[in-house]
């Protein structure tokens, strides 16, 4: 589900301003709010999140509103204490990490609120403006050809999505 929702986003430009990740209908989400928001969710769950990185959390930032605005829509809020009382690990967790953690939440109540609830957060994500997305700051290093390096990226898995995005010809 998560997948899907995900999949319903496309990028229109490459983000240029310094610190903007992405700007969605008009709300700016920050890469470096970003940045401490992935790395607050690692401190708190450093196990299942081991590998959650920067843009792991811009997804899910650019996501989370329409998601948790429309099962508020529906009577099923999630709340920003219930997401505080999951951070234990966190002394003074973020707005964004507090987002992160609802969001989570929120997608296990999606499926109760039915196929019409996810095709209406999915209509919406389809036409949000995104205007802006870094997709990662990873510094490439040599020419480009059947090996090079890349430096900046947080995980294994940020590797393999950048390489497979070259691949693919859609960078």
């Amino acid at each position: 589900l998560a997948l899907a929702l995900g999949g319903a986003l496309t990028m229109s430009g490459c983000g240029t301003q310094a610190d903007i990740a992405a700007t969605v209908n008009g709300t700016v989400i920050s890469e470096s709010a970003a940045r401490t928001a992935a790395e607050q969710i690692r401190q708190n769950y450093p196990e299942e999140a081991a590998q959650f990185g920067t843009g792991d959390a811009v997804g899910i930032l650019i996501n989370a509103p329409f998601v948790l605005d429309a099962l508020a829509a529906s009577g099923r809020p999630v709340s920003e204490e219930s997401a505080r009382a999951q951070l234990k690990l966190v002394d003074d967790p973020s707005p964004e990490t507090i987002t992160l953690v609802r969001y989570e939440n929120a997608v296990g109540q999606l499926q109760e609120g039915g196929q019409e609830l996810i095709d209406g957060i999915l209509e919406k994500l389809r036409s949000a403006k995104i205007t802006e997305e870094i997709i990662n700051l990873a510094t490439i290093r040599g020419v480009f050809s059947n090996r090079f390096q890349t430096t900046g990226l947080e995980s294994m898995k940020g590797a393999s999505d950048l390489a497979l995005m070259l691949r693919s010809g859609s960078l």
